[in-house]
């Protein structure tokens, strides 16, 4: 796994168990794996060649005898959190955080179908931005901008000042985003213009997937935007405090043997348009923030999301470890949907 702070390395072991590792020897600090994927016995170091079995237990080191003392107890690889959610993983840096059922227990308890449908790749795009990881995030968790920065696009098809927001605990929401006007009319006349020749995702079947767009927002830095014919996962990376880098990922029902459908082309090709419009205002936002890094910013109910965000994450580092100025009141209780 790519990520831009850290190597990550995922394994299937004998005993049927994914685990997750750094992907960084425990002698110099090596790439234990280089290949994106792969089938191995052994995970063997290419700088000095040290080996470890598929539960990353240190089993063996060219001249031992250089080592007086050293215990293969000792070096295993550094072990991290490893979690399945239907058919995704998720990795944790942190021993001490909550459980990942517990944590998202909202979105399986709306998404289970889609997370848990058997899924394809369809396409993985990634884009270095010049802007906090944060500000990226903000830009997929309101719909307020639709209309202004879509409008040939999004907002020919989705009512951006019409959003609904469900919140939950642990700075998770799913949003509603009615379709518009023009698509709705053209529906009840008996003319679509989401005809599609794709199979439908498990889970889509209920009516409102026919009147809105659902995304569902997973803190902190994911949002998955569920359509009946498949989803993007959009997460945005830190790389340093003013460059990230945003990955979207589309997932699409299983089409079995042969070439994947031609659609699909057009449906990521448009994703990708929309997503080009969102970063072209980034980097001169980040700028302006910059420059006036103390100025306060007033949010609609639309933007309610970016308010959460920031909120859940001064609750995650503690208010205590935060500047008085910068601290955001925690005022979405009554808000939230247990």
């Amino acid at each position: 796994v790519d990520l831009p702070f850290a190597p990550v390395l995922i394994v299937r072991g004998d005993d049927g168990e994914l685990r997750a590792f750094l992907n960084s020897c425990r002698h110099r600090g090596a790439t234990v794996v280089r290949d994106a994927a792969g089938c191995r016995r052994r995970l063997t170091c290419q700088y000095h060649s040290w080996s470890y079995d598929l539960t990353g237990k240190l089993v063996a080191i060219p001249a031992r005898e250089s080592f007086p003392g050293l215990s293969f107890d000792d070096y295993s690889l550094q072990s991290l959190r490893c979690e399945i959610w239907g058919g995704f993983v998720f990795i944790n840096f942190d021993s001490s955080a909550p459980a990942l059922s517990a944590w998202i227990e909202p979105m399986t308890r709306r998404f289970w179908p889609q997370a848990n449908a058997p899924l394809r790749i369809v396409s993985s795009q990634s884009w270095d931005v010049s802007c906090n990881w944060k500000m990226a995030a903000e830009a997929f968790k309101e719909s307020y901008h639709v209309p202004t920065v879509h409008p040939q696009t999004a907002a020919a098809a989705l009512s951006g000042y019409d959003t609904f927001l469900e919140m939950y605990p642990n700075g998770g929401a799913t949003v509603f985003i009615p379709y518009s006007k023009m698509i709705m009319e053209q529906a009840f006349s008996g003319v679509s213009l989401r005809a599609s020749t794709l199979t439908r995702l498990a889970g889509t079947e209920d009516p409102k997937y026919n009147e809105t767009t659902l995304l569902a927002s997973v803190f902190p830095n994911a949002m998955i935007g569920f359509q009946p014919s498949g989803f993007p996962i959009i997460s945005s990376w830190p790389i340093s405090a003013g460059r990230c880098r945003l990955d979207v990922v589309w997932y699409g029902m299983d089409w079995g043997d042969g070439p994947q459908p031609q659609e699909w082309e057009k449906v990521v090709g448009d994703f990708t348009v929309l997503t080009g419009e969102d970063i072209s205002n980034l980097e001169t936002m980040q700028k302006s923030m910059e420059a006036d890094p103390d100025k306060g910013i007033p949010l609609s109910t639309l933007e309610g999301l970016v308010y959460q965000l920031h909120a859940e994450i001064d609750r995650v580092i503690g208010a205590e470890a935060i500047p008085q100025r910068l601290r955001v009141p925690d005022i979405l209780g009554t808000f939230l949907t247990p």
